[in-house]
């Protein structure tokens, strides 16, 4: 069986489901499933540069007062704390996804899949930039990529 996901790392829903599809898959044991990411970014015209805070980019984005924003984040970061995720979504420094979504395709043809996982945690509990490219190349880097090649 092939799953295919369809994700960008400033979904939380995105991380949430990831984490249920691991555990689903440890609990199944090798059932010969292969699971494809694919790259669907969200907001092409996101910024390089964090503009806005998540709360205030949230209640702009849905048409909610900043109290109702503040509220829906932090049920969605519950739904990531039960899934063990120490999730921060409240205060990510949201920024485009693109070059990290790049560089998973880059590192998948590597072999190395489990950058997706450090990218999700990059950005929903350490609160990274996912546009600096120093960020994205130290994260490669731990995962055993060629910081050159990247």
């Amino acid at each position: 069986m092939k799953i295919e996901i369809w994700s960008d790392y400033a979904c939380p829903f995105c991380y949430i489901g990831e984490k249920r599809l691991q555990r689903a898959l440890a609990e199944v044991g090798d059932k010969n499933i292969t699971v494809e990411f694919k790259s669907f970014e969200l907001d092409p015209a996101a910024s390089n540069e964090v503009t806005s805070s998540t709360p205030e980019r949230f209640a702009e984005k849905y048409g909610l007062s900043l109290a109702a924003a503040k509220e829906r984040i932090e049920q969605i970061s519950r739904m990531g704390r039960a899934e063990g995720i120490d999730f921060k979504y409240s205060t990510t420094r949201y920024t485009n996804t693109f070059d990290a979504l790049r560089l998973t395709k880059f590192a998948q043809e590597k072999g190395h899949d489990e950058i997706i996982t450090k990218l999700f945690d990059a950005y929903f509990t350490k609160n990274l930039e996912l546009s600096n490219h120093a960020v994205l190349k130290k994260i490669a880097v731990e995962c055993g990529l060629d910081g050159e090649e990247v």
